[in-house]
């Protein structure tokens, strides 16, 4: 049989003879019991009872609803309503064992005008309304306590909400939000952020109060669905939407990290305008809104009328433009560049000179989702006209993150270029250039002195034939001389003979024209003998063959240096190839093309350089 559970301590409670009231068999506290004893409907208040006790004040609000919805009549239920509304939490007193109530949702007013109680004291019986208002009373003390005490804190601008622990190990998000908080506070923006501005000891509740309804702007941060929706953190996000939907002017800014808004956020969130802080410029996005906010709050940013109507059109298309650059950075977290890309074109058509969406286009260029990704892909975005747009257009401070972006860009890639180079050297080293070309060139030197004695040689040779040649030329123009003399005397006498007319005389003369040819003849002889087996002939023809000789020798020493010199020809090719590789997957890596300089280097290198925009 199920067992109603206590509202104060969670004990058991023990029904009286009347069925109306009932005993904790814990802290002995009186309690009034629904006049339904449906098991269903027993177990529906003691799960919204455990919700509050656990500080998730929302989620016990709707049991007790369902609850309602069922059973109109129960006060039980209006009441467990009432104490969730106000964030009742129950403790025990240790001076008196009593257990009392503490306040986590004070609100303006008088719990006993609340409509909730109304109901419960019009729904109880006429013996419970007396203990329901000792009750309410005794809360609204406490509540009227905190709010005195909250109209003497600090005021805040800025409320800074998020997961502090998980698991008993601070949250990643913990230090997000400091970092924000010293930005912000750097700007002289007074922010609310729980570890600085929480005294020790002290009520938290009027300070959390004070903060809630002074702060202009909450900055609602997470990184995890679950972070958003942890108690004490929705507790805050959700009084402080609750006061932007009674009509104050406030703006509550989801913050968030790898997640997708529309899927992962609260259902009460996802009509908010978020920022994903993962993107390059998502917190200076960030604070750049907040402070614009916390200026129009504080007088900084006032337009007289004319001016606010002569810009009134452009602010509904910067208005325009901002839903649309929200949109594109959805797509682009969500890895739909082309999406993306055009929905940064449409923020460009109505605001020129937005940074911002040129910087998208350029990730979208990139195929880049992230700063980091831009960074890891190396490729160089300084001669890209987005890149140059978004610099031209940028706040101080935006500028200054996309600059870095680039510096981190450049930086790698000339890391990388440095490992080509020591890889080229290492390659220049390991096939020994240097020691095959001095190997070579000992060799050509070493063969030096045996050039030389083949030149001596030769040259000697040639001044021997030369003087031979002088000697045997000398010798056959003598018999040649004497050949032609011979010629011509015989010629004369032919001519001679031709012309006698006296037959005797002619007759005579055919003993002296045979005598003189018999003498042309031995002496045509005499040369052509000497010049075929003369002893100096043939010692011409001897050296000249010694020549021959020696030239075989040296054609064989050219074709060797020949050899030589096309060996340091192809070494000095190998090298000038290897360098032009070089310069050639330098100019890949600066378009961003990796593979094969991490082939080049002999393997691949992750980039460390990270940059936090």
């Amino acid at each position: 049989m199920a067992v109603f559970k206590c509202k104060m301590c969670g004990g058991n409670l023990i029904p009286n003879p009347d069925g109306k009231t009932a005993v904790c068999d814990s802290c002995d506290s009186i309690s009034d019991l629904p006049n339904d004893h449906d098991e269903r409907l027993i177990s529906m208040h003691n799960r919204a009872n455990d919700l509050r006790m656990h500080s998730e004040f929302d989620r016990a609000i709707s049991v007790y609803e369902k609850v309602i919805a069922e059973d109109s009549g129960d006060a039980e239920a209006y009441w467990g309503l009432l104490l969730c509304k106000y964030g009742i939490e129950y403790v025990k007193d240790p001076a008196t064992g009593r257990y009392v109530p503490t306040c986590h949702r004070a609100k303006y007013g008088s719990i006993l005008n609340d409509p909730d109680f109304q109901e419960v004291i019009r729904r109880a019986e006429p013996g419970a309304k007396g203990r329901y208002e000792a009750q309410a009373q005794e809360i609204n003390t406490i509540m009227q306590e905190i709010l005195s005490i909250a109209a003497k804190q600090e005021k805040y601008d800025v409320f800074i909400s998020y997961k502090e622990q998980d698991n008993g190990e601070r949250t990643l998000d913990s230090f997000r939000a400091r970092s924000l908080y010293e930005k912000l506070t750097a700007k002289g923006i007074r922010t609310f952020y729980a570890p600085e501005s929480l005294p020790l000891g002290k009520n938290y509740e009027p300070i959390i109060f004070s903060a809630l309804h002074t702060s202009r702007v909450m900055v609602l941060m997470g990184s995890k669905p679950e972070y958003f929706t942890a108690p004490w953190v929705k507790n805050e996000w959700a009084r402080y939407l609750e006061l932007i939907n009674n009509g104050e002017e406030k703006t509550l800014i989801p913050a968030y990290w790898d997640l997708l808004p529309d899927m992962d956020l609260p259902r009460e969130l996802s009509s908010l305008q978020a920022v994903n802080m993962g993107t390059p410029v998502g917190e200076l996005q960030l604070i750049e809104y907040v402070q614009k906010l916390v200026n129009a709050k504080n007088g900084k940013t006032t337009q007289p009328a004319a001016a606010a109507a002569a810009v009134s059109a452009g602010s509904v298309m910067q208005q325009e433009a901002r839903s649309l650059l929200k949109r594109a950075d959805i797509f682009l977290d969500n890895g739909q560049l082309s999406d993306a890309a055009t929905y940064y074109n449409r923020v460009l058509d109505k605001d020129p000179e937005n940074a911002q969406a040129y910087w998208g286009q350029l990730l979208c260029k990139l195929k880049c989702r992230t700063a980091d990704e831009m960074i890891r892909k190396g490729q160089q975005i300084s001669g890209e006209i987005a890149y140059k747009n978004a610099i031209r257009f940028a706040s101080p401070d935006l500028k200054k993150a996309y600059q870095a972006v680039n510096t981190a860009i450049d930086e790698w890639i000339q890391s990388v270029c440095r490992m080509l180079d020591q890889a080229l050297s290492r390659q220049l080293r390991d096939e020994n250039f240097l020691q095959k070309a001095g190997a070579i060139e000992e060799n050509m030197k070493k063969r030096a002195p045996e050039v030389q004695n083949i030149g001596q040689s030769m040259q000697q040779k040639l001044t021997a034939m030369q003087q031979q040649m002088q000697k045997v030329t000398a010798q056959s123009q003598t018999l040649r001389t004497q050949m032609n003399n011979l010629q011509n005397q015989y010629n004369l006498s032919v001519n001679q003979f031709n012309q006698q007319k006296e037959i005797p005389v002619a007759y005579n003369m055919l003993g002296t024209l045979q005598q003189q040819r018999k003498a042309l003849d031995d002496a045509l002889n005499a040369y052509l003998n000497y010049c075929q087996n003369s002893q100096d002939a043939s010692t011409l023809r001897t050296i000249f063959s010694q020549c021959r000789s020696v030239q075989g020798e040296m054609d064989q020493m050219i074709q060797f240096y020949e050899q030589q010199d096309r060996k340091l020809t192809e070494l000095a090719q190998q090298v000038v190839n290897l360098k032009k590789q070089c310069a050639n997957l330098k100019n890949e890596v600066r378009s961003g093309q990796y593979s094969n300089a991490w082939a080049f280097i002999g393997h691949e290198v992750q980039n460390p350089v990270t940059v936090r925009v």
